[in-house]
C-alpha cells in the first residue's frame, strides 16, 4: 500500500512531476493506500498532474473508490488491533521479531550469535573509553569489515543505534517506540516496555553496556556523530505528527 516514506512512492510522484507517466493501475484500492487521508492527497496531487489512476478490479467511481479506502484502512486497523497480543506474547516469551541486529542470527525465533558478535563486544570495549568519536568508530569498523545486517557499512546513525540497543546484553525490549502507523513514530514511556531479560545470549556485559550510555550521555562530540550545529533546538524538536526530527 501507499506509504509517503516509501521510495517507490516518491518515485511515483516524481516520475509523475516529470511528465513519465500518464496513470496508474494497482489491483484493489487498497493496493494504493491503507491510510485514508495520505491516500486521498496522494490521488488529488496525481489528478492535478493529469495523472490517472485506475483499480483493475474495483469501481472508478470516485465515492466507491473513497469508501473502499476507509474500509481498507479500518481492517489495517483491525488486522494491526488482532497482531499486538501476539506480538506481546512472543515479546514476553523472548522471541525476536524485527531483523536481527549486526552479530546475531535469527535461529527459531531467537538470536543467535555469529561471526561478527567479537567485533560487537570489541566496538562496546573501545566506545566504553569515551576515547573515540563515533565518526573514529566507524572507521575502525570499516576497517574490520562489520556490516549492517543488509552487508552495508554502518552509518554513524547506525552505530548509535547499535550502542543503544539492549539486544547485546540478552534483553528483549518489546514496545519501546511506537510505529508511526496509527500513531507518531516516538520512543514510549519506559513504563510501557516490555523487558525480558537473558532471552538470548549476551554479546556485551551489562557493566560495559551502561559505561556506553554513560558515555553517550555525557559526551556530545560522540553522540550519534552529530556534527555541532548553530540551532539551539537540534536533537530537540521533533514533528508531533510522525516524530521526525525538525532541527
Amino acid at each position: 500500500g501507499l506509504d509517503a516514506s516509501r521510495p517507490g512512492y516518491r518515485a511515483v510522484l516524481e516520475a509523475a512531476h516529470d511528465r513519465q507517466i500518464d496513470a496508474v493501475v494497482v489491483w484493489r484500492w487498497d493496493r494504493f493506500g491503507r491510510e485514508t487521508a495520505e491516500a486521498l492527497h496522494a490521488l488529488k496531487e496525481l489528478a492535478d498532474l493529469g495523472v490517472e489512476v485506475h483499480s483493475v478490479t474495483e469501481s472508478g467511481d470516485p465515492f466507491l473508490r473513497d469508501l473502499m479506502l476507509l474500509l481498507a484502512n479500518r481492517e489495517s486497523r483491525t488486522i494491526s488491533a488482532r497482531v499486538k497480543p501476539v506480538m506481546l506474547m512472543q515479546a514476553k516469551a523472548g522471541q525476536w521479531q524485527a531483523r536481527p541486529p549486526a552479530g546475531y542470527n535469527l535461529l527459531d525465533g531467537k538470536l543467535a550469535l555469529n561471526h561478527q558478535a567479537p567485533l560487537i563486544r570489541e566496538l562496546f570495549g573501545r566506545a566504553s573509553t569515551g576515547e573515540d568519536s563515533i565518526a573514529a568508530l566507524r572507521r575502525w569498523a570499516h576497517s574490520k569489515g562489520l556490516t549492517s545486517g543488509a552487508g552495508n557499512p554502518p552509518s554513524r546513525s547506525l552505530l548509535h543505534k547499535w550502542l543503544t540497543n539492549p539486544a547485546y546484553v540478552g534483553d528483549v525490549v518489546y514496545n519501546r517506540r511506537a510505529n508511526g502507523r496509527f500513531e507518531p513514530r516516538r520512543p514510549r514511556p519506559e513504563s510501557e516496555w516490555v523487558t525480558v531479560r537473558d532471552a538470548h545470549p549476551a554479546i556485551v556485559d551489562r557493566e560495559t553496556f551502561e559505561a556506553v550510555q554513560a558515555v553517550l550521555a555525557t559526551h556530545q562530540a560522540f553522540q550519534a556523530g552529530v556534527r555541532a550545529s548553530q540551532w539551539l533546538l537540534t536533537g530537540l524538536a521533533f514533528c508531533g505528527y510522525c516524530g521526525s526530527k525538525i532541527y
